[in-house]
């Protein structure tokens, strides 16, 4: 019978994702319009390294045409840690499109993409 606790127990630990990933949209500002034109929506993203290592993540967004990251994109987290990230993202306002768009994250570990999380979120246009 223990070995069969053990053998659970090992199952599990080797199926833990060892990335999570929360993302909260600013809802205080839902859009700003910048003076180039372009539309700005302001994220959290909480970045969970369950690895007793640390590790560097790629952030990467797709979803809306010319849809960008303002600033940087990688980001280191300690062993074991989470990391809040504050992030804005870009999209250009004559992009055809209007209202709540659906997005996508994709977190990737830099040195082993195998370990990547892909998240959903909205984009506001006006």
């Amino acid at each position: 019978m223990l070995l069969f606790f053990t053998l659970i127990g090992v199952l599990n630990l080797e199926q833990r994702s060892p990335l999570l990933v929360d993302i909260l949209r600013d809802r205080g500002a839902l859009l700003r319009e910048t003076a180039d034109g372009r539309i700005e929506n302001a994220y959290t993203l909480k970045l969970m390294n369950r690895i007793e290592a640390p590790q560097s993540f790629v952030v990467e967004v797709s979803g809306v045409p010319g849809l960008e990251i303002v600033g940087q994109n990688e980001f280191a987290t300690d062993a074991g840690s989470i990391r809040p990230i504050q992030l804005t993202l870009s999209a250009p306002a004559e992009s055809g499109l209007s209202g709540i768009q659906p997005i996508q994250f994709r977190i990737a570990a830099k040195h082993s993409p195998s370990i990547h999380v892909l998240e959903k979120s909205s984009f506001i246009l006006p």
